[in-house]
């Protein structure tokens, strides 16, 4: 990923214990991911040790479904310290690039790239953000504040505890939400499995997850060098 000196981690203020866009139209199907990316490279997987995100040392895509029947496949992949988020959905893509520092996955940048775009929309956050942390749990609230692109931002971040249930089965999660108090750009809720992690999400709608698919790449590394 070649990016990853001289960032700085936005601290973690926590007063208790205890959605980059994705245009409707897009959310169709797949086929794009395909006919648009070339592999740049397989990048070997190394699984990564830190509760509520997915380990990543097996070939997997988690493809979600919205209430109307329309798909985004996501795929997650690490790199050392570097580990990165690809969503997939009929004519678009997106990636949430992070990094594990000191049992925390921060987010430091954000993109998204649809047929027909000359460019990329990259937005890089600084500091990077902190998402989830080793020691999450239901009751935690933190703030971020900082820059996207140069532009004043405020999040409050809280965990909650949610049982629930999609079509991939029922499971017992942390929801973590994001309530940009002063942001340029939107967020997304999750809500983490212990062991898989996302498992649903909202982005301009909810997305749940279906299943887990074998794959023959790794198709997130396709589309790296967009970004």
């Amino acid at each position: 990923m070649g990016r990853l000196g001289g960032r700085g981690v936005g601290s973690v203020v926590v007063v208790s214990s205890g959605r980059h866009f994705i245009p409707g139209e897009y959310m169709l199907n797949r086929c794009l991911l395909t006919n648009m990316l070339v592999i740049l490279a397989l990048v070997p997987a190394t699984a990564v040790a830190l509760d509520y995100w997915p380990t990543t040392d097996e070939d997997g895509i988690y493809r979600f479904s919205t209430a109307g029947g329309a798909t985004m496949d996501v795929v997650f992949n690490s790199d050392g310290a570097a580990h990165q988020m690809l969503e997939s959905w009929s004519q678009c893509t997106a990636a949430h690039e992070f990094e594990l520092v000191d049992g925390s996955l921060v987010l430091w940048q954000r993109g998204a790239m649809c047929m027909g775009w000359i460019d990329p929309d990259v937005t890089i956050f600084t500091p990077a953000i902190p998402m989830i942390s080793e020691s999450m749990a239901a009751g935690d609230v933190w703030a971020w504040e900082g820059t996207a692109n140069g532009d004043p931002g405020l999040i409050i971040f809280s965990v909650t505890a949610e049982t629930i249930t999609v079509p991939a089965g029922t499971f017992d999660t942390l929801r973590l939400h994001a309530d940009p108090i002063m942001s340029p750009i939107g967020f997304e809720d999750w809500w983490l499995d212990r062991e898989l992690g996302p498992v649903k999400m909202e982005v301009m709608e909810l997305v749940s997850l279906e299943d887990v698919v074998a794959v023959q790449a790794r198709t997130w590394s396709s589309i790296k060098g967009l970004f």
